[in-house]
């Protein structure tokens, strides 16, 4: 064989050497990344806080010295959060929220998926939460978490920030 003809032959398959590594990095870039239940948390929290908030319930309310003030039948859970918040904020202590709060964290369980936990919690912007629903439950360090701000029901308070965080149970 001559010089030219081995040059020819090395020349080729060294091409074809760098043919097949270009196209088997191609390929592996090419498949989609298979979706994992943690990158879709912050999917999942947003779906979960529209989906209970737009719920409507009748015989929502809180007690008082007096008896039980009902909030009208078919409001939503937001409404209601929003109001206990202003109520909360505005220094009713006396407004007792245990009851209605309990059919909210019913709600939410039933809308939660297996293997997760979920807390709702509601606030004056910059302030600390006056709404923890469920009551007692801590969030962990690391969730995911939908949250929305709402102008004040009379003008005179802050705004009021309502959030749903999502984790996965136990946390990871």
């Amino acid at each position: 064989m001559r010089d030219h003809g081995f040059e020819a032959l090395a020349d080729a398959t060294l091409l074809l050497t760098v043919l097949l590594v270009a196209s088997g990095l191609a390929l592996s870039l090419a498949r989609p990344a298979v979706p994992s239940d943690l990158a879709a948390g912050p999917r999942y929290a947003e779906d979960l806080r529209l989906a209970l908030f737009r719920t409507t319930m009748d015989g929502l309310g809180h007690r008082t010295a007096d008896g039980f003030a009902s909030m009208p039948n078919g409001t939503t859970v937001e409404a209601f959060l929003r109001a206990q918040v202003h109520l909360l904020a505005g220094g009713r202590p006396a407004a007792d929220f245990r009851e209605s709060n309990a059919r909210i964290l019913d709600l939410a369980v039933r809308l939660l998926r297996p293997g997760w936990g979920a807390a709702v919690t509601g606030r004056l912007l910059g302030g600390e939460d006056l709404v923890r629903i469920p009551e007692g439950v801590p969030i962990p360090a690391t969730y995911d978490g939908s949250a929305w701000t709402y102008p004040p029901l009379d003008g005179s308070a802050a705004d009021v920030r309502l959030a749903v965080a999502v984790w996965p149970t136990p946390p990871r």
